[in-house]
C-alpha cells in the first residue's frame, strides 16, 4: 500500500529494516563495516595491523639502540655526537643527501599504514567525531614524523624534542587506531539473522539484539 503521506512504497533496507520512504540511512547499505567482515578478511586485516605495529616498534626499538629513544637521541641521530661528553658510541653527522634519504624513507614508512589505519577506521562504528579527531591526530603525527629530520638537519637541536614527539605520538596513535579495528572485527562481531525485508527475498541481516 502507498504512504498516505509521500504517496510512495516504503524503502525496503537490504540489511532487513525497513526504511520510510522519503528517509535515508545514516551510511549506505554496501559499505561493509569491520563488524560484518568475513572471516577471512577479518584474519587477514588482522596480520596486516599487527605488522603494522610490530614495523612502529622496530622503528624505535633501532632508535633506542642508535642514539636512545629521547629527544636528544632524536637530534644526535642527525647532527651527530661528537660534542656528548657522556656518548659511548659515536655517531657523526648526516649530510643534507642522506637527510633528505630519511625523508624518503619515513614517508614511504608512515604513509602506507596511515591509509590502511583510516580506511579500516571509517568503516568502524566509531562515533564519528571520535574517528576524525583520531585521523587528525594520526595525520598530524605523521607529517612530524616525516619532516622531523630535516627540521633539525636545518633548524638545529631544539628541533630534537618536536621530532621525538611525532615518532612516539605516532606510534601511540596508530597503535590505538588499530586496537579499535581489532575490537571491532573480534570483540564487536555482529551475527546474522535470517529475515524477510518488505518486498524483498530472504537474506541475511545484523540482529540489533546482539552485540
Amino acid at each position: 500500500m502507498a504512504d498516505a503521506d509521500t504517496g510512495s512504497e516504503p524503502v525496503p533496507d537490504p540489511r532487513g529494516d525497513v526504511i520510510p520512504a522519503g528517509d535515508t540511512p545514516a551510511r549506505p547499505a554496501s559499505l561493509l563495516t569491520l563488524d560484518r567482515l568475513p572471516t577471512g578478511y577479518r584474519v587477514l586485516y588482522t596480520g596486516v595491523l599487527l605488522f603494522f605495529v610490530l614495523g612502529y616498534a622496530a622503528g624505535l626499538l633501532q632508535q633506542h639502540l642508535r642514539a636512545g629513544l629521547s629527544p636528544s637521541g632524536a637530534a644526535f641521530w642527525i647532527l651527530g655526537n661528537e660534542t656528548d661528553p657522556d656518548a659511548t658510541r659515536f655517531l657523526f653527522a648526516l649530510p643534507w643527501f642522506e637527510v633528505l634519504d630519511q625523508v624518503w624513507r619515513r614517508t614511504l614508512a608512515d604513509v602506507l599504514p596511515v591509509v590502511v589505519l583510516l580506511a579500516l577506521l571509517f568503516r568502524s562504528r566509531v562515533p564519528g567525531r571520535a574517528r576524525g579527531a583520531l585521523a587528525g591526530v594520526l595525520l598530524s603525527f605523521a607529517l612530524v614524523d616525516i619532516a622531523g629530520p630535516a627540521l633539525i638537519h636545518f633548524g638545529g637541536a631544539r628541533w630534537g624534542g618536536f621530532w621525538f614527539a611525532g615518532q612516539t605520538g605516532l606510534a601511540a596513535t596508530a597503535l590505538t587506531a588499530a586496537g579499535l579495528c581489532v575490537i571491532e572485527m573480534h570483540v564487536r562481531r555482529r551475527r546474522g539473522r535470517r529475515v524477510r525485508a518488505v518486498g524483498g527475498p530472504v537474506g541475511a541481516s545484523p540482529d540489533p539484539q546482539r552485540p
